[in-house]
């Protein structure tokens, strides 16, 4: 079954702000992100249960190499990806607002 993904504003932010900041130390870092992330959002689309609900109805996805996690929620047919957060940035209850 194919599912729609769709990104908040807030991840497709939270996405540039990381490559911004991988590509002004090593680009090759900044295309490691980038490789890292497509490959964490083929394997949701694929598998959009294959992770644990966090905080209802949140679910967490880190990236292998890179301390960011992607939070997603399935609702239906569609994958809507809500934040790709650094997880030692703010608490989370400030952008989920609980």
């Amino acid at each position: 079954m194919s599912r729609r993904i769709v990104f908040r504003p807030e991840a497709d932010a939270d996405l540039v702000k990381a490559l911004w900041w991988y590509s002004a130390g090593d680009g090759q870092a900044a295309k490691r992100f980038e490789e890292e992330v497509e490959g964490t959002i083929g394997y949701i689309s694929q598998f959009p249960n294959g992770f644990q609900i966090r905080r209802p109805p949140f679910r967490f996805a880190p990236l292998g190499k890179f301390r960011y996690s992607i939070i997603y929620s399935v609702d239906d047919n569609t994958i809507i990806v809500y934040r790709v957060r650094h997880m030692h940035q703010r608490p989370l209850r400030r952008y989920f607002g609980r």
